[in-house]
This record gives C-alpha cells, sequence and structure tokens, in this order.
C-alpha cells in the first residue's frame, strides 16, 4: 500500500519543459532529488515508456517519490490516535451548528443525538463553510475541484514508476497489483455529481 518507486514528468516540448521549472525548483527547495532526462535515459528507467506513442522532449525524474493509498493511511491514522490518546468517534451524525460565547467555540450541536461540549472544532468540509459564521469564513472563497480515476489490473507490461502526462494532464501510478488513472479537473462552483461522459473521455 506504499512504495517509493519514483516519479516520471513527460514534457512533450521544450516550452513546456521551461514552465514545469517553477514546481521543479519548490521540489528541489525541499530536498527532493531531481533529474532532467532525455527519452532514451528514462526508457531505460521505465521499459513502459516505449509504449508512449506521442514525443516526449524531456522528462523530469524525482527517485524520491513514493505512492499509497491514502484511505489506508486514513484508516491507519485514526487507528492510531484511538489506541494511544483515546480519540472517541462519533460517525453518522451531522453537525448542525458550532455554538461559541464571546467569540471563543463552546460546542457543537447535531442534527440528532447530544450536542458535544469543546474549545475547539477542526472543519475539514472542502469548500462548505456554512458552519461558520461569515465573518470567519475564508476571504475570496474556496473553490472546489472534482476529478476522475478509475483503476485496472497490472500487467507484466505495466509501469513501475509513477508517470504524469504533461500534455494530456493524466497521471499513472501502480499501486501493488493494480494501476491508478486519475485526471480532468472540474473547477468551480457547481452541483458536483459523477458525470458519465467526463468519465467517458478520461478513459
Amino acid at each position: 500500500d506504499y512504495e517509493v518507486a519514483g516519479k516520471m514528468l513527460l514534457y512533450p516540448s521544450e516550452t513546456s519543459f521551461e514552465k514545469g521549472e517553477g514546481v521543479c525548483a519548490i521540489k528541489r527547495a525541499m530536498g527532493f532529488q531531481l533529474e532532467a532526462l532525455d527519452r532514451a535515459a528514462a526508457t531505460r528507467i521505465e521499459p513502459a515508456l516505449d509504449a508512449y506513442q506521442d514525443e516526449i522532449k524531456r522528462v523530469v525524474y524525482c527517485p524520491d517519490d513514493a505512492v499509497g493509498r491514502p484511505d489506508r493511511f486514513c484508516e491507519a491514522l485514526v487507528e492510531g490516535l484511538v489506541q494511544r490518546y483515546g480519540l472517541r468517534l462519533r460517525l453518522g451524525h451531522e453537525a448542525q451548528k458550532i455554538h461559541s460565547h464571546a467569540g471563543a467555540v463552546t460546542g457543537i450541536a447535531f442534527r440528532s443525538g447530544e450536542p458535544l461540549e469543546c474549545d475547539a472544532v477542526i472543519l475539514a468540509t472542502g469548500n462548505d463553510t456554512a458552519l461558520l459564521p461569515f465573518r470567519d469564513r475564508p476571504r475570496g472563497g474556496l473553490w472546489p475541484v472534482q476529478g476522475y480515476s478509475f483503476t485496472a489490473p497490472a500487467t507484466d507490461r505495466s509501469m513501475r514508476v509513477s508517470i504524469t502526462d504533461v500534455k494530456r494532464k493524466l497521471v499513472f501510478a501502480r499501486i501493488g497489483e493494480e494501476v491508478r488513472v486519475a485526471g480532468l479537473a472540474d473547477v468551480g462552483l457547481r452541483r458536483f455529481a459523477f458525470d458519465p461522459q467526463r468519465f467517458e473521455a478520461l478513459k
């Protein structure tokens, strides 16, 4: 569920490679090792690139990048918090209101069940900030993003290194014996629901 497999970004032109230098500089500043390779050198590291039919002008390779399953990470994190710190879970309860007094949080009311007294709240609801008083909502608002992905069984020709196709804005990541393909990004305020047509575009 977790593996340091490395990552490659495929750039179709020198112009796109130069535009990506800003992101590379940030990663280098964080201690990541990055190499700029030509197609031949990248294919020697990841033979699956031999099947890529479009032009690859440059490849940025980071051998330290890792892949993993975020759902398993979250499950293990919660389990550790329960065992080590006595975390209490209240699942299946919809929060209705955050109570406060004199500018300080005092508790949470739920649509059903007993209220909870507390002196701090971590709000992890994405762009939905309706529980916050208007004055406390982020300035400028938060923009939601909806993406699409699918998972397929890996074969003996599947990649080992994660690959980002910069031209098509697609990511291919092998996790164990499966390959996860992710891409597309619908940004903005809208009704978010699964769109079969958008999913077909990804496939």
